[in-house]
Parts: structure tokens; sequence; C-alpha cells
């Protein structure tokens, strides 16, 4: 049986998967005026860039039988996973900025777009992974889900792992949002170099989770804790870069 306390939390992550992102999208509206058509096209773009052309590429290589044995050692999988991913996605912000966003190139446009890239993942991500562990955990309950490894699964989960998605997830939305305003820099300034930055700040901040992972990093605390420092830092820039807008 699945602790009731269990599918209490899992629930409230559904929820708040939503709400979140929901009341950043306000935020950026009301406070900061940034366009809805911006957002939403941020929340397209990880569909197509994340979901589509990304997953397309690891189902490649790390789907592919006789390249994913070779591709999950971790010399291996660590620098590809941080670099396709840093590469693939930055590139994808750039030219849906240089070809799909020509008249949007203020600071609240990358705000803005990096809260519908990020908290589109989030949804998703948090959303629909914890409603499934619902669902799955109902079954159980109810004696029709016979799946060990997901019944052993539930039954260590506790709210602490809850919280600490929970927290991962915001803090990863902040820092999309620093992404997205260092990329629109690029375009704007015409200045390549701020785009290779872009790349490069992805790949750090999915190393911590590419190391725990293949087992690199044990402590789950420790990646959090890498991750909020990067988004506290995310912030900094969101903070000093809207200066570098105004110069340009």
């Amino acid at each position: 049986m699945i602790e009731e306390s269990t599918i209490q939390v899992l629930t409230l992550s559904v929820y708040l998967s939503v709400i979140i992102p929901a009341v950043f999208i306000l935020v950026a509206k009301f406070v900061f005026k940034s366009s809805l058509k911006v957002i939403l096209i941020g929340m397209l773009s990880f569909f197509f860039v994340s979901q589509i052309i990304l997953g397309l590429i690891h189902s490649i290589f790390l789907g592919n039988e006789q390249l994913s044995e070779v591709m999950r050692q971790p010399f291996i999988y660590i620098p590809y996973m941080t670099i396709t991913t840093g590469l693939v996605t930055e590139l994808g912000r750039y030219a849906i900025f240089t070809y799909l966003l020509k008249k949007y190139r203020d600071w609240k446009d990358g705000l803005g777009f990096g809260i519908g890239y990020g908290g589109f993942e989030s949804t998703l991500v948090m959303g629909f992974t914890s409603l499934s562990m619902v669902s799955a955990a109902t079954l159980i309950n109810e004696g029709e889900f016979m799946d060990q490894v997901i019944v052993d699964q539930l039954q260590s989960f506790t709210a602490s792992y809850a919280v600490l998605g929970f927290i991962e997830r915001i803090l990863l939305l902040i820092i999309h949002m620093a992404l997205s305003i260092l990329v629109l820099y690029a375009v704007k300034s015409g200045k390549i170099k701020y785009l290779g930055y872009s790349i490069l700040a992805h790949a750090i901040t999915i190393t911590p989770a590419a190391l725990y992972q293949v087992g690199a990093l044990t402590n789950i605390y420790l990646v959090n804790l890498i991750i909020a420092v990067l988004a506290a830092m995310s912030i900094l820039f969101m903070i000093k870069s809207r200066a570098l807008f105004n110069k340009e």
C-alpha cells in the first residue's frame, strides 16, 4: 500500500506545476509588460527544441543498441549530455529570436521567453511525472498494479523528495530566464560570444544532474545546492543585464 500522505504530496505537486509557472507568466505580463506572444513562443520552443529535436538526437545515440552501451560510460555520457543539450537548446533559442521574434529585442522579451520556456518545462517534467505517480499509486492501492520497481519507488518516496523536485524546477526556471536574456542580448548586440557564454552556462547547469545520473555525485542535496548557486548568479545577471539592453 502507498501512504495517503504520499499521494497527497504528489497531487499537490501536480497543481503547483501549473500554478507556479502561471504566477511567473502573470508577473511577466503585468509587472514587466512582456508580450504574451513571446511567452507562448517560448513554451512552444521548449516542446520543439527540447522534446523533438533534442529527443531525436538522444534517441539516435542513447536509444541505439549498438551505441547506447558505449554512450552510457560516464566519461562519454557526461560530455555528451552537457555539450549536446547546451548546443541544441541555446542554438534553438538563438534561431527563434533571430527569425521568429525579429521585433522583440527588449530585456522584457528575453524574460518572457525564458518564463514560457522554463515554465512549460516545469509543467511537463514535474506535473506529468507527479500525475503518472499518482495514477500508479492509486492502481497499487486498488491491487491493479504489479510492477515491483514502481511499487518500491513509491514506497520509498518522501515529502522531502517532492519539495526538492519543486525547488529544483523553480531554480531551473530562473536559470532559463537568464539564459534567454543572454541569448537575446547576443542577437541584439550582434556579439556572437554571448551565445557561446549561454551554451557554456547551460552545459555547466546540467552537469550536476549528469554526474548524479551516472553515480559520480550521490548527494541529491548537493546537486540542488549547486543549482541554487547557479540560480542566484542568474538573478544577479538578470538585474545587471537591464543596463546592457539600455545601452544598445
